[in-house]
């Protein structure tokens, strides 16, 4: 019996990981559709080429983009390393989620339970702008 549950809890990791792709593929669908010219334009993300890897729990999943444009996700790090992203417990996921305040999901003095940072501090502070908005259309679509 307990090599059945083994089996179970692997096969329901596998799908929490199909389903957390399928709603990266609609934040990809958002970013390079409907949300493309203001993502790109007032949020310039046509400057940003890169990789942002958000960490859920235990899980990585990376998103790659080149010049404003999201060109693949993949679970996992990359392996030519993290350039920036964030990571938190799923709770702490689920709180942003509900909450959908980028400054205070990140901010240590305002949120005692914030997300943590991942990678350069430099290249996040750069691009504040571009995670920030990428951060409202995934809670977004992860709320749904």
């Amino acid at each position: 019996m307990l090599a059945m549950s083994k089996a179970s809890s692997k096969g329901d990791a596998k799908m929490n990981e199909q389903k957390m792709l399928d709603k990266f593929n609609k934040v990809k669908e958002l970013i390079n559709g409907r949300e493309a010219e203001t993502f790109k334009e007032k949020y310039f993300a046509r400057f940003f080429t890169g990789d942002i890897t958000l960490v859920f729990g235990e899980t990585p999943y990376t998103l790659s983009f080149h010049k404003g444009t999201m060109i693949d996700t993949i679970k996992g790090t990359p392996l030519t390393g993290i350039n920036f992203g964030l990571e938190g417990t799923q709770a702490k996921w689920d709180e942003f989620f509900e909450h959908r305040n980028f400054q205070l999901a990140t901010s240590p003095p305002h949120n005692p339970n914030h997300l943590g940072f991942l990678g350069s501090t430099l290249a996040f502070r750069q691009n504040n702008n571009v995670i920030a908005h990428l951060m409202r259309i995934i809670a977004k679509v992860m709320a749904n």
